[in-house]
């Protein structure tokens, strides 16, 4: 196997010790319903088999049913089991048929603009319209979004609190839309939990008692937790599987005769030698900037790049959009990156 050789090589390499190896086992998911027994619209129903899907996960089922009731829900799931798609099928579904509109929020602008093209996917076939609302949309974009509000909003908390204080076009905006969306919602917990809890206090007061459902792969009570931040008495809970889709493979190693930024840019050569996709997490710019210093010695440089603060909106963009696509097979990312950004399949990090 790919992973046994891979750990092999790092092995061989008198300038590490590796201390441990753990494996984690992906859990058994259970499958619900064939889409074609179930009563979705029929250009979803095309959509979900044009991208391959030809029956939903349990959990994916039972979300899609408590949603569709009008229940606030929550969502608990492991990593790249089809979160997403548990709370974006019952969204679609109710936007074709009731017009119903929904604002679907992420802790940050990377990961929203990563899950508007992945959302994007599902809409070909239909006639629902989807925009962002952030820092970096130009104001012709912003235009369209008061003009003619789609059926699907991605944002993030602190542009919809800007947008509250300053904006009375959106707050206008606000009472066409009935259902929020709040992802990774493990992220809202304390000052910054306290401050979502009053941002989803105001816009309730423009949307009329609006449903909620919020999503995460690991919270402590969940339900719990869901009902304080969103300030509500009942939620239903909707449990997947836990832990990610494969396997996923621990290697504790110890550099022993270089340094731990020469050692992480030995790491990622290897890696790059043998075409593994990397991503490496630095607490500062400066230190993401020396590794790759070091790595663009070993003539892989043209294969990395950086992720962090500071750069311009088409650098950041032109940076994700090429990882995710292979271009680049590693990110050196502060944590710019870390908050649940989907860039795709990633070998190692």
């Amino acid at each position: 196997m790919l992973e046994d050789e891979f750990i092999g090589e790092l092995g061989n390499d008198r300038a590490r010790l590796i201390l441990h190896v753990h494996e984690d086992k992906p859990n058994e998911v259970s499958y619900g319903p064939i889409i074609d027994s179930l009563d979705l619209p029929k250009e979803l129903i095309n959509e979900l088999k044009s991208l391959g899907i030809d029956r939903l996960y349990d959990f994916q089922w039972r979300a899609y049913q408590s949603i569709i009731n009008s229940e606030n829900t929550a969502i608990m799931a492991g990593t790249g089991v089809g979160k997403t798609e548990a709370f974006l099928l019952p969204l679609i579904t109710l936007a074709i048929r009731k017009g119903v509109k929904s604002i679907v929020m992420y802790p940050t602008k990377a990961l929203a603009r990563d899950q508007l093209m992945r959302i994007q996917k599902y809409l070909k076939s239909t006639n629902i319209s989807v925009l962002p609302y952030d820092g970096d949309v130009p104001s012709e974009v912003r235009s369209r979004v008061y003009s003619s509000p789609p059926h699907i909003l991605i944002t993030n908390p602190d542009m919809i609190s800007e947008a509250l204080t300053h904006v009375a076009r959106f707050r206008d905006v606000l009472r066409d839309y009935s259902i929020i969306v709040l992802d990774d919602f493990h992220i809202y917990n304390g000052v910054f939990g306290t401050h979502v809890h009053y941002v989803l206090r105001r816009m309730a007061r423009f949307m009329r008692n609006p449903q909620y459902i919020v999503s995460t792969a690991t919270v402590g009570n969940p339900a719990d937790f869901a009902k304080r931040l969103l300030g509500v008495e009942d939620v239903v809970l909707v449990q997947g599987p836990e832990g990610r889709k494969g396997i996923t493979r621990h290697i504790l190693v110890k550099p022993i005769s270089r340094s731990r930024l020469a050692e992480a840019a030995e790491l990622v050569v290897t890696c790059v030698r043998r075409g593994m996709k990397c991503l490496v997490f630095a607490d500062s710019h400066r230190f993401v900037e020396l590794i790759k210093k070091l790595i663009d010695r070993k003539n892989v440089g043209d294969k990395v790049r950086v992720h962090r603060a500071g750069l311009t909106i088409e650098e950041r963009h032109e940076v994700e959009d090429g990882f995710r696509e292979g271009k680049y097979l590693v990110l050196l990312a502060t944590p710019t990156l870390e908050m649940g950004i989907d860039i795709g399949d990633v070998d190692v990090a």
